[in-house]
């Protein structure tokens, strides 16, 4: 038997992995081990798959083409790959806590790449001498890291994840803050925002005692502020979905307060059900929308979702909410047409680390 490890991009709707592992199935493929992770261009579903000596890589691929993958890629794999993921980041965390010269090898594990070497600042795309040598079907993932240089990881065939991505930079945290010279993550804290016209607002986390507040807000929505905000002109929040947007055991809200102490604008940071993407949300009152407030609520979430660990952020907007479509454009998203709500559906991925292919691009320093 042949274990085999496995990329596929598919498209998210339902039925689109069952396609898939009745594919590998048909195959006689047996799978020992299954993630799903999200990306740019759809999830990245990634397996292990034990299969007969007599079924080989191109029957394997042709298969989950068939089934509806996309980019399908796999190699062969050892054993040793097939260990519970948090066991193994939690192995490899307490191996860095003891010796943080480790990180170049602990990312490599990590990741399961095939090589990692440590580019200085000043280094360009030189420094190739770890680099296996498999022409062009190699991956790279650019990590850096806090003193400028760059740790450059290769994998052969699987190419690296926006998810693989985010895992890395959360173990460059880590480490930095090991060391010492990291500093805790920014807390969504008190602060205040100067707008365009010179208002000064207090933003602030969102507690529960302010559920009354953004009732208030609510109503004095206009009912289409409100139907760009919830795809529907609903004039007031039911007792449960105060609690949810309120609650930090469901996510996080940031609120603005104007100086005369009234709730005029929300933003909110929730976790979705992909593993590492939080849903954002902004709903500005009318009367203070024209300002940038929803600009400082988004760069505040953004800065808010990369601390919680997050490798990804999205939204669901109307084709027509021009202004918010804009704004998320902005700090970096990409759009794709979710045709089944009607939605456009933005990504934003919050990672500092550089995924490449082929040939080795340039390092890129860290800060």
């Amino acid at each position: 038997m042949t274990l085999w490890r496995i990329q596929a991009v598919v498209d998210e709707s339902p039925g689109r992995l069952a396609a898939l592992t009745t594919a590998l199935a048909l195959c006689q493929g047996n799978i020992l081990d299954l993630t799903v992770q999200p990306d740019s261009h759809g999830a990245v579903d990634e397996f292990f798959v034990m299969a007969p000596p007599s079924v080989g890589q191109d029957l394997l691929v042709n298969a989950l083409t068939t089934a509806g993958g996309r980019d399908v890629r796999m190699r062969q794999a050892g054993m040793d790959e097939l260990v519970d993921a948090a066991t193994r980041a939690l192995g490899l965390a307490a191996r860095l806590s003891s010796d943080l010269e480790e990180l170049p090898g602990v990312l490599l594990e990590l990741l399961g790449a095939d090589a990692a070497e440590v580019l200085p600042a000043t280094a360009g795309s030189t420094g190739e001498a770890a680099t296996p040598d498999s022409g062009d079907d190699l991956h790279f993932l650019l990590v850096p890291l806090p003193d400028g240089s760059t740790v450059r990881l290769a994998r052969r065939a699987l190419v690296f994840t926006a998810t693989e991505a985010a895992r890395a930079d959360a173990l460059v945290r880590l480490a930095e803050r090991l060391s010492g010279s990291g500093r805790p993550p920014e807390p969504a804290s008190h602060c205040h925002v100067v707008l365009s016209d010179e208002s000064e607002l207090l933003v602030r986390p969102g507690l529960p005692g302010d559920a009354s507040a953004v009732a208030q807000l609510h109503r004095r929505c206009s009912p289409e502020t409100r139907r760009l905000r919830y795809f529907s002109p609903r004039h007031r929040l039911s007792a449960g979905m105060l609690e949810r947007l309120l609650d930090r055991r469901y996510g996080h809200t940031l609120v603005a307060v104007s100086p005369q102490g009234q709730l005029v604008a929300m933003g909110h940071l929730l976790p979705a059900a992909e593993p590492g993407v939080a849903e954002v949300a902004l709903l500005v009152e009318d009367a203070w929308q024209h300002r940038g407030l929803g600009t400082v609520l988004l760069r505040r979430l953004l800065a808010l979702g990369r601390c919680q660990g997050f490798a990804e952020l999205s939204a669901y907007v109307p084709p027509g909410h021009t202004r918010m479509l804009r704004l998320l454009r902005r700090v970096g998203a990409a759009e794709e047409f979710d045709m089944a709500d009607g939605l456009v559906r933005v990504r934003i991925p919050l990672s500092p680390v550089v995924i490449a292919s082929g040939q080795p691009a340039p390092a890129r320093s860290g800060g």
